[in-house]
């Protein structure tokens, strides 16, 4: 298997080559692309995901739904996070109870979405990645406000673990909301932040924070995040998240909810 540095004539193509004699069969596979349009760091890990997935095709007999396209050290990095022991204190809130049945039950679905499922062990690995990146780069604070812009997805429910493991408040607006609504809505919350997803970071709201959490969740680098992600006090005490009601002059009005 292996990547050509020829011409692409498509943006990306995959051929397979199948032989066969008395004594063995073999497929080779060649991916030929456009290097404008990919990195061939990226071309190359694609190949080995590809040979993972054909390896648990045809040399194992593990069902379907326990496929993984992770590499051997992308596993490492999710094996030394469950590994880690994180002291939460007395667990109350909604994250830390997630995260003990993250520690008893890694490998079951904890969440399925159309054609998409992802394990306890993932959502919390991205979770943290997110939370990580919420503290670090983007300034988030605790009982700070971050709004969701978000379709409903897994995403969404990542980034709902990642803001209360910041310390900080979710609020969630609908983006199919007039414009005028949802800036009505934001002073509301008195929000830094929004969090966008792939289907709406096309929405402009200036003067805010931008948080792409696809853009988070797809960088796997190994950081060292447990210490800062343990030492953000975090209680029941806290604001969760906001809701907006409609009040009775039809505007809207937030509402903390603890």
């Amino acid at each position: 298997m292996g990547v050509d540095d020829d011409a692409a004539l498509f943006d990306l193509s995959c051929t397979l080559f199948v032989s066969k004699t008395d004594q063995t069969r073999s497929i080779t596979v060649s991916f030929n692309a456009s290097l404008d349009l990919f990195e061939k760091k990226g071309l190359i890990k694609t190949t080995h995901r590809f040979v993972r997935l054909l390896s648990q095709l045809f040399l194992s007999d593990q069902p379907l739904y326990t496929f993984s396209l992770f590499l051997d050290e992308e596993r490492e990095i999710l094996r030394k996070l469950n590994d880690t022991h994180v002291d939460y204190g007395p667990i109350r809130c909604a994250h830390h109870h997630f995260i003990k049945h993250a520690q008893q039950y890694p490998q079951k679905l904890a969440m399925v979405f159309e054609d998409q499922s992802i394990t306890y062990t993932e959502t919390l690995f991205y979770a943290q990645q997110v939370a990580f990146d919420l503290v670090t780069e983007y300034q988030v604070c605790p009982n700070d406000v971050v709004v969701q812009l978000m379709e409903r997805s897994i995403e969404l429910v990542i980034g709902i673990l990642a803001i209360w493991m910041s310390g900080a408040t979710y609020a969630p607006i609908n983006p199919h909301d007039p414009i005028a609504r949802l800036m009505t809505c934001m002073e509301q919350t008195n929000a830094k932040h929004i969090m966008f997803h792939s289907s709406t970071s096309h929405i402009s709201v200036s003067s805010y924070s931008n948080i792409r959490i696809n853009d988070i969740i797809n960088d796997m680098t190994e950081r060292d995040l447990i210490e800062i992600l343990s030492s953000i006090p975090v209680s029941p005490e806290h604001i969760s998240h906001i809701v907006f009601t409609s009040g009775s002059t039809g505007k809207p009005k937030a509402v903390s909810i603890e």
